[in-house]
């Protein structure tokens, strides 16, 4: 059984009996402070009778964050941030990065061109504060790291006419621990304090282009390579009881297909451009799974990577007649699994297990008029379909652990330009 955070909106406040007033508000505030500068370069010039371009740049951030939670604060009925006593939760988050690039556009030929480039940043970051919502008691929570990367990757393309062309690239990725990563979220949540980055690569193949003005289309091949994954593991605790475990669960990898096509039905014999019907549709397959990994008696070799739907596909059809157009959309999400071990959902720990397919309808009304104004009608959810897209041990959501979908419903938008 799941019970429910009485901080939620939809329970009714409680009045304390010794002093006749309601209970204390929770408060919760982030206060953020960042700033950025980025300067950039490039130098075209003539390499075998084409011109090339070499491009650069460099970057400065510092970013921080000074996250206050679990405050109590006042009992009266009005808005009112006044706050007693400490934090549950105070902590600042701080990022320096110091980055920079290069990259160098060859034109080799009138239809090859190749992209070679390389990244370099340096990255601090630093967390202070304390969490006594988590450990029972205000001792200080610290940590600090600082990161030298280097990324390097290469892209090609080639045009087998003016508007369709064969394309490959090829970058090696990288992904620091997040703030994210590090917060306990829940009684039942443990993160591993050896955590590592993960590192890894991407690399996709495809053609695409356009066949005059009736067919757009994109179909590829993609590999994701990700070493050191962090994962969220279900184990079991000495009395029998489920916990997540945050990790870096194992080496995975992706590979899949991704495609686009628009067929526009009213270009067949000559361009129509006071109305249009067209169908498109996307599709991606997902075929992702753990290379290894074991936790325990845990071993992850083979399961599917948590949170990866197996496919993803959206289609449709567009449709215009001078001033008025409509469009309906129709999504269909593959299935997923919630943790790195796929764990089956019971009642006792209905956060982690399986998340089902499901599909979504949409449909849009748009008119323009005087050449400046437009309105937009659409309705979300046409069917009023009941699904959910994830799952969270965070229990102050609704659902018994799961994060359900938005039901059905309406917009009007009113636009102007000038």
């Amino acid at each position: 059984m799941v019970i429910a955070s009485p901080n939620l909106a939809t329970n009714a406040d409680t009045i304390s009996k010794t002093t006749g007033s309601y209970a204390p508000r929770e408060i919760n505030r982030d206060f953020y402070n960042s700033y950025t500068v980025d300067a950039r370069m490039i130098k075209k010039y003539d390499l075998f009778g084409h011109e090339s371009a070499l491009s650069g740049g460099l970057k400065y951030s510092n970013a921080a964050t000074n996250r206050k939670q679990n405050g109590e604060g006042s009992t009266g009925t009005n808005f009112d941030l006044t706050q007693t006593g400490n934090y549950g939760i105070a902590l600042l988050f701080k990022t320096i990065n110091y980055g920079a690039f290069l990259e160098n556009l060859f034109r080799i030929t009138d239809r090859l061109s190749v992209t070679p480039g390389i990244r370099y940043d340096n990255l601090k970051s630093t967390l202070n504060g304390t969490e006594y919502k988590v450990y029972k008691n205000f001792n200080p929570v610290s940590l600090s790291t600082s990161r030298n990367i280097v990324l390097g990757g290469i892209g090609a393309q080639y045009k087998i006419t003016e508007s369709i062309n064969i394309y490959g690239n090829y970058s090696q990725a990288y992904r620091p621990i997040l703030y994210a990563n590090l917060i306990i979220g829940s009684s039942t949540a443990v993160i591993d304090p050896n955590l590592k980055d993960a590192s890894g690569h991407n690399a996709d193949i495809g053609i695409r282009g356009k066949v005059k003005k009736i067919l757009t289309f994109d179909l590829s091949a993609f590999e994701l390579k990700y070493n050191n994954r962090i994962g969220n593991i279900t184990l079991t605790d000495g009395n029998g009881k489920p916990y997540t475990y945050t990790t870096n669960a194992g080496n995975a990898l992706t590979r899949g297909v991704e495609a686009f096509v628009e067929v526009h039905l009213l270009n067949f014999n000559t361009e129509d451009t006071n109305n249009d019907l067209s169908i498109f549709s996307s599709y991606a397959y997902n075929h992702a799974r753990y290379l290894n990994g074991k936790t325990g008696v845990v071993n992850l070799t083979g399961k599917t990577l948590e949170d990866v739907p197996q496919f993803v596909s959206r289609s449709g059809i567009n449709g215009s007649v001078h001033n008025l157009s409509a469009t309906f959309y129709y999504s269909y999400v593959g299935g997923s699994w919630s943790d790195a071990n796929n764990t089956a959902a019971t009642k006792t720990s209905p956060n982690i297990g399986y998340v089902p397919r499901y599909h979504v309808a949409d449909f849009a009304l748009g008119y323009t008029f005087s050449d400046k104004y437009n309105i937009r009608i659409g309705i979300n959810n046409l069917t009023d379909n009941k699904y959910f897209t994830r799952r969270t041990e965070t229990l102050v959501y609704l659902g018994n652990g799961i994060l359900p979908g938005d039901g059905r419903s309406c917009y009007v938008t009113l636009g102007a330009k000038f």
